[in-house]
């Protein structure tokens, strides 16, 4: 949710066209995002039966093997991202007048991964039936909001390695 306000928040201290470029950017992440996340949702039915079985060796077994490749795909996703956004920018090309610098797409990237496994640690505890993420969230929307006012007329690179920090 917070993630959301990020782009009106930039258009009201950045303006139209460093939002526009933050707003591109996070629509790129959150797609990967779903499509690296869906991985690891698949596994919460059987983190479920595993915990009625009570087969702990077998569940930490398989978190385990999601989690370290969820997180290993989504470091290569997002290099990849990263890599493109880099070359875009040397070579100047047309679209770099479209994205962010390679230092915000960069600290996406780092929170990407920290969702990643904040993600798969969640999904395990929630085939637990429970709902540990709620404090965390909140915590973090308190981080960024407090980033975003305290930051305001910083660069907006240093807006998101505030933000990778609090994630």
């Amino acid at each position: 949710f917070i993630a959301q306000a990020i782009v009106p928040y930039t258009l009201l201290t950045h303006g139209s066209e460093i939002a526009g470029k933050i707003g591109l950017m996070i629509s790129v992440f959150s797609a990967l995002a779903v499509i690296i996340a869906s991985y690891m949702y698949a596994a919460g039915p059987q983190y479920a039966t595993l915990i009625a079985r009570r087969e702990y060796v077998t569940l930490t077994t398989i978190y385990k093997h999601v989690t370290i490749t969820s997180i290993v795909a989504a470091v290569g996703i997002y290099a990849l991202v990263l890599f493109c956004t880099y070359g875009i920018n040397h070579y100047d090309l047309a679209i770099s007048k479209r994205i962010p610098s390679p230092w915000v797409v960069f600290f996406m990237a780092v929170i990407g991964v920290a969702n990643v496994y904040i993600g798969s640690a969640a999904t395990l505890l929630r085939a637990q039936k429970k709902e540990p993420m709620l404090l965390v969230s909140i915590i973090i929307a308190i981080g960024y909001v407090l980033a975003m006012v305290l930051l305001q007329n910083f660069r907006i690179e240093f807006i998101f390695l505030t933000f990778a920090i609090v994630q």
